[in-house]
């Protein structure tokens, strides 16, 4: 019985695909040498198109992309547009381990918090030097690793309990998010994002005062304070991102 033929490996054929479907979008630009305003005006043209592109969801493919696609298959051919696997493929990017270590606290304290929240409560920590943008995915991966997953932590009996003060009054809690889009009311047409401040009683979880703005600034909490004890009086306390203040 002759030798079995290896079958091709899935993700060749994949590779192999993809690199077909680039060479087909800058076929017409390799073998006739052209002004480089007619190179522009043609990559404009393939970039103004729709495509099926194949293995994902997007329909444009940028001239950017398609200038990096020419250079790759003038300096290495065909096999150039393959697309490349990482080197570290199968081991997440790596995250600093006071940013794991605050996510991690973060999912604790409220396993229900999805990861592209706790993205956002990071990004806003201002204890945190982040030198790059948070990727969802690779924290995902992260705390999936360390067993910090909603699922699994929600099966599991809380080791902690939920700090809370004993009285009204005793705490106020300051913080602020980011808010819908709406339309601006300076520039007709055009929307802009809205702000929200807020101070939340710790005790009764009664919020003193709430109030939405176009900027996100330190006068708009200050004033928010202000209007929240004119309406509830002077707390013993506030926490807010910056710190603990005592106040009486």
């Amino acid at each position: 019985m002759p030798p079995k033929t290896p079958s091709v490996q899935p993700e060749h054929e994949r590779n192999t695909e993809i690199a077909l479907f680039r060479y087909g979008l800058i076929a017409s630009l390799l073998f006739a040498p052209l002004p480089v305003g007619q190179v522009e005006r043609i990559l404009r043209q393939i970039a103004s198109q729709s495509y099926s592109i194949p293995y994902s969801s997007r329909k444009r493919v940028g001239i950017s992309t398609l200038r990096r696609y020419l250079k790759d298959y003038q300096q290495g051919g065909f096999d150039a547009l393959r697309p490349q696997e990482r080197s570290d493929k199968g081991v997440p990017r790596a995250l600093a381990p006071e940013v794991l270590e605050k996510a991690i606290a973060l999912r604790q304290e409220q396993p229900a918090r999805t990861t592209p929240m706790l993205v956002e409560l990071l990004k806003r920590d201002p204890e945190l030097k982040l030198s790059q943008a948070l990727n969802a995915h690779t924290l995902t991966t992260h705390l999936r690793q360390k067993g910090k997953t909603r699922r699994l932590l929600s099966q599991t009996a809380r080791a902690f309990h939920r700090f809370e003060r004993d009285e009204v009054n005793a705490l106020w809690q300051g913080d602020s998010m980011v808010g819908p889009w709406l339309p601006d009311p300076s520039q007709p047409g055009k929307k802009r994002r809205a702000h929200l401040f807020c101070f939340l009683d710790d005790h009764s979880r009664l919020i003193p005062h709430a109030e939405f703005f176009w900027e996100e600034a330190l006068p708009r909490l200050e004033r928010v304070l202000k209007v929240a004890i004119l309406k509830r009086g002077l707390p013993k306390a506030l926490y807010v991102d910056n710190g603990y203040v005592k106040l009486a």
